[in-house]
């Protein structure tokens, strides 16, 4: 029976045209639907490649990939509907994306297939492949000077309420030095020879392209450690975990490095909170991540 339905698969993908394994979605089309029109958020600017976005723009990301994904019940079956629904997700997600990092402007949006950006800027080309179908965008993040000017002022104003209120940690959590930590062995072994850091959001360093902020969680054992131990360990996984963000897209330096815990900034910037849960020290660190062109 098993020899019977590999030739029945065999013979059906004989006749199968070449480009069975996708779909093909015209954009304008898309973007002229109601529950498209419904998702995009006005405060976030789209352009696509062929499209030229406003002057002035700042703060621009390198090319970042953003991607849907839609499954198929029954294999083999993805089709148009199943690359409109993923044309949706894509959307969703970048746009989702550029709220929660700041950006009103999302620019050179193009279809990528097979790791290559489509030349037509009109085409959107879904790939179905068993039980999924995905889709895939290559776009730039960017700034209004009107929104660079209102993140630095929402920054400055986060930092004076949290010296402000000077608030004392809760009974779970400690107050650590957190610049020892980044400048530890450690430390340097994990953001190695390519990635320059900078705590703080004083003397920041200007560069021509940056993404974020990110978060990062780290996560230690306190009966491995101890507690001190524990939460180093923890600010040193989630310092992981931004390098290997900033290396995976691209960039070589993290900047604004700075402690947040329970939806609040620490009070003061050179220290990290670290909350132990358990037997747990839990961290979560923030950062912009930044490069050359």
């Amino acid at each position: 029976m098993r020899i019977l339905a590999l030739f029945a698969l065999i013979a059906l993908s004989v006749h199968l045209p070449a480009n069975a394994g996708e779909s093909v979605l015209t954009i304008s089309d898309e973007l002229g639907k109601k529950e498209i029109k419904e998702l995009l958020d006005p405060k976030v600017a789209m352009f696509w490649e062929d499209q030229v976005p406003p002057t002035g723009l700042t703060e621009p990301s390198r090319p970042e990939i953003f991607s849907g994904i839609e499954a198929n019940v029954i294999p083999f079956t993805g089709g148009v509907k199943h690359c409109q629904a993923a044309f949706k997700k894509s959307l969703n997600n970048m746009v989702e994306d550029a709220r929660k990092m700041h950006y009103d402007v999302i620019f050179g949006i193009r279809s990528v297939v097979q790791g290559v950006p489509t030349s037509d800027p009109q085409r959107a080309v879904c790939s179905h492949i068993v039980h999924i179908t995905s889709l895939k965008f290559q776009v730039v993040l960017a700034r209004t000077q009107a929104m660079a000017t209102r993140v630095a002022e929402e920054e400055a104003q986060a930092l004076k309420e949290a010296d402000a209120s000077a608030r004392k940690p809760s009974a779970k959590s400690r107050y650590l030095p957190l610049q020892p930590i980044l400048s530890s062995p450690e430390a340097q072994a994990i953001l190695g020879s390519g990635i320059t850091w900078h705590a703080g959001s004083t003397s920041v360093p200007e560069f021509a392209l940056q993404l974020g902020p990110l978060e990062s969680e780290g996560e230690a054992s306190v009966k491995k450690s101890g507690e001190a131990g524990a939460c180093k360990d923890a600010v040193l996984n989630a310092l992981s975990g931004l390098v290997k963000d900033a290396r995976e897209r691209g960039y070589s330096g993290l900047t604004r490095i700075h402690s947040y815990f329970d939806e609040k900034r620490t009070p003061v910037e050179s220290d990290v909170e670290c909350e132990i849960s358990g037997s747990n020290a839990h961290v979560m660190l923030r950062s912009v991540l930044t490069g050359a062109n």
